[in-house]
């Protein structure tokens, strides 16, 4: 599927907002991605935009599962897939112990980021999309404890062996 980055300067977010919403009115986004990025030339909020085609038969849909979601080990390192399934055992027992869904937590998409970036703070954990204080405060030390654990056993995140994940990439 292809993905379309659009950035928004901080200083005049209207043009830049709304070339990005019309473009996600008349697409089928799968998933987007923000980030925001400060340095001394700019100011911005940048956007991934990961979409559907109206023909997706000919996509590489091989990382999908049976059931429809990704397939995260098919996806991920085997070293980040080793951290995701520990963080995944995880959420698990926060779910038994306070009787919550288990998307209530986290979902496996911020699993698997939580697992690529080896996150080492709550700082760093709430940086992830869809994490805020609440969720940081509540769970965010287990999570961490499991990452530093996973991390103790020699699953190094796999940009340390040249094989940087893309977050973003090109349009095609």
């Amino acid at each position: 599927m292809p993905y379309r980055v659009f950035s928004v300067p901080a200083s005049a977010p209207e043009e830049g907002l709304q070339a990005l919403n019309q473009f996600l009115g008349s697409h089928r986004v799968v998933d987007v991605d923000k980030r925001f990025h400060a340095d001394e030339a700019s100011v911005a909020w940048h956007f991934c935009v990961n979409y559907a085609t109206k023909d997706t038969s000919s996509e590489n849909l091989d990382s999908k599962s049976k059931f429809g979601g990704i397939d995260y080990k098919e996806v991920l390192t085997p070293e980040d897939f080793a951290v995701y399934s520990k963080l995944r055992d995880v959420r698990k027992t926060i779910s038994q112990e306070k009787s919550l869904q288990l998307f209530a937590i986290l979902t496996n998409k911020q699993l698997a980021e939580l697992a690529q970036r080896r996150v080492k703070t709550l700082a760093e954990f709430r940086d992830v999309n869809g994490i805020g204080e609440k969720k940081a405060a509540a769970f965010g030390q287990q999570f961490l404890d499991a990452i530093q654990s996973a991390s103790a056993v020699g699953t190094e995140p796999a940009h340390q062996h040249g094989r940087e994940t893309t977050l973003f990439a090109e349009e095609s």
